[in-house]
């Protein structure tokens, strides 16, 4: 399969057409997620490990924080918007496509899929982030808006502390309308991932925007 970024694709343990795509964090690549098969126990998922655009340290980043990230993320946006049609077009479709990103993956999770044209089967951004609030509900895509989301983040992460992503999901769940409510749930259990510290998985605030 012809894609614009380089990746890793593991097959699903029992042939069928529902994927899960893997966004990993800044410093990180496709090779942090290969445990993810036996780590979900899922045998009918296929798993497609994306590395993003730009090498930084000993692996990659989606976005330049010190550049100009807003660029940075529109430009990979517009990367993942040619893997989704490359993976729809050889027989994966968006109602069984999961995306999955973990840290600058969460948060490209979130600016992308909020605004990608098709609904997909589901969302999961761990220690992620929005960094445009404003544009991307100026963005939304109501159909996407109506899907099925998860977000977590670590309570004790040093990197990117829970509050301010708390603030930025309340004000967006508000911004949406006044029937949409960001949940705040303090997480008893820990997703079973092993990723680069680890940090957004154990013990963590969970989100889920429902309408």
């Amino acid at each position: 399969m012809k894609l614009p970024l380089s990746y890793v694709w593991i097959p699903a343990l029992i042939p069928s057409k529902h994927l899960v795509v893997v966004l990993h964090g800044q410093r990180g690549s496709s090779e942090d997620f290969r445990p993810l098969q036996n780590d979900l126990g899922i045998t009918e998922f296929n798993y497609l490990l994306l590395d993003a655009p730009d090498p930084y340290a000993t692996g990659f980043r989606w976005f330049n924080w010190a550049g100009n990230p807003l660029a940075d993320v529109g430009r990979s946006r517009n990367l993942l918007s040619e893997v989704f049609t490359a993976i729809a077009q050889v027989g994966y479709p968006p109602e069984r496509t999961f995306l999955f990103g973990f840290s600058q993956g969460g948060l490209m999770t979130l600016e992308f899929g909020a605004r990608h044209t098709r609904r997909l089967a589901g969302y999961v951004g761990i220690s992620g982030f929005i960094l445009d609030p404003t544009a991307l509900l100026r963005d939304l895509n109501p159909q996407v808006n109506a899907g099925d989301w998860l977000v977590t983040h670590g309570t004790a992460d040093e990197a990117l502390p829970v509050e301010k992503p708390a603030r930025r999901f309340r004000c967006s769940a508000r911004a949406v309308s006044r029937s949409t409510t960001a949940n705040i749930q303090k997480a008893t259990t820990s997703i079973g991932l092993r990723t680069p510290g680890n940090s957004g998985m154990d013990d963590g605030a969970r989100w889920r925007v429902k309408k």
